[in-house]
């Protein structure tokens, strides 16, 4: 390479790497980040909840467990392993902050996330509850065994039944995933849950 050439590819060089470092901050800042077009609620690489929350399962550990393991869409995912008998249900409730005050995610028309199951059959309801226990819920599936994303419109989710009313979603307290149907038994993985606009 001639001194020319070298004296041209140093400053492309240069060049490519403040476009990256740009493009890295503005990732960071309109997608991880809330107040972008997407808000991170969980992607399962710490505990709790990106907002502060915590989480677990319900109603207690004889019919469903969970852990945090590798192998997930983007680092670690939530592993759910799932056993109920007719009539019963279980399932894992994510709260948005510490001391469970609302959250506003009233200007974003989606939630989505990262799904997989261990046989590809899996169906579960995704519940959103408020800080006055107004819920709605959407059903959603695995779709197979290799990871897909499912987007549902906020719009979609309808009260649930044993609610008075739908959740305000200008005070969300909690995000849920709750078996209650049709297979009752399976393994699901979820990774990266989000609100986009």
């Amino acid at each position: 390479m001639s001194k020319r050439e070298r004296g041209i590819s140093a400053p492309l060089v240069a060049a490519a790497a403040v476009i990256a470092i740009f493009a890295a901050v503005a990732v960071y800042f309109f997608v991880f980040q809330p107040g972008g077009n997407v808000m991170v609620f969980a992607d399962f690489e710490a505990p709790g909840t990106r907002p502060g929350g915590s989480r677990g399962i319900m109603p207690d550990n004889t019919l469903i467990s969970e852990a945090d393991v590798e192998g997930g869409f983007s680092g670690r995912a939530l592993r759910l392993t799932y056993s109920f008998s007719s009539g019963e249900w279980c399932g894992y409730w994510m709260n948005f902050r510490a001391d469970e005050s609302g959250y506003d995610v009233s200007k974003y028309q989606y939630i989505k996330m990262w799904v997989k199951g261990e046989s590809g059959n899996e169906r579960f309801k995704i519940e959103l509850k408020d800080t006055s226990d107004g819920a709605s819920y959407a059903y959603a599936s695995s779709g197979g065994t290799e990871y897909v994303e499912i987007s549902l419109g906020l719009s979609q989710f309808q009260k649930v039944p044993w609610a008075d009313k739908g959740a305000d979603l200008s005070s969300l307290k909690q995000v849920n995933i709750v078996f209650d149907t049709e297979p009752m038994r399976g393994t699901l993985y979820v990774d990266e849950i989000r609100f986009t606009g």
